[in-house]
């Protein structure tokens, strides 16, 4: 019995995969490299004010998210989208924050040893 709260989306993630938990591993691995890149391109563009600049990104994000099916940070980067295309960096700062913080919680996941027994 594990007293560990499974993070939400990981069964989805799963089931996108089609239940295979290599590949799951594998796509995951890619996912981490394109979104640390893009996180980070996102952050340069709130230092400059940049609210254009956050689009791409945002749009790159939401379609790896997607892919994996990580929906809690699929909508993050959903809304973070939107905010770039409104001018709204205030928000867009909070919700890189919190989209941030979803990946990191993934990442602690897929990077603990056994993690596929505890799917």
């Amino acid at each position: 019995m594990h007293h560990e709260k499974m993070h939400p989306d990981l069964e989805n993630m799963l089931k996108q995969m089609g239940g295979s938990k290599d590949l799951l591993a594998e796509i995951v691995a890619l996912f981490f490299e394109d979104c640390c890149h893009d996180l980070n391109v996102v952050q340069e563009a709130l230092s400059r004010q940049d609210a254009q600049g956050i689009v791409a990104p945002a749009h790159g994000l939401k379609g790896e998210l997607g892919n994996i099916g990580a929906q809690t940070a699929y909508k993050l980067a959903l809304e973070l989208e939107a905010a770039g295309k409104e001018g709204r960096l205030e928000e867009a700062k909070e919700l890189l924050d919190a989209l941030t913080r979803q990946v990191e919680e993934l990442k602690r996941f897929f990077q603990r040893p056994g993690w596929q027994e505890k799917l």
